[in-house]
């Protein structure tokens, strides 16, 4: 469908579970799904969560997949 992601997510082990995404500062590669959220998206409080390995917060274009709570 539209919208997807065809590459490797790039999934990680962060402090809350197995799913978060991989950031080339820790694992030397950026997964695809950084930033690659709907750019028209609002922020539905997603600021104060994160997708990350490095526990950024999501701002901007949202990340796609499960978003923690923050460390």
């Amino acid at each position: 469908g539209t919208h997807n992601i065809d590459g490797d997510p790039l999934f990680v082990t962060g402090p809350h579970g197995d799913f978060y995404l991989s950031c080339k500062k820790l694992q030397g590669a950026k997964s695809p799904c950084v930033n690659a959220g709907d750019p028209a998206e609002p922020d539905w409080g997603f600021s104060l969560l994160t997708t990350r390995s490095d526990g950024k917060p999501d701002k901007r274009v949202l990340d796609m997949g499960y978003h923690y709570p923050r460390r």
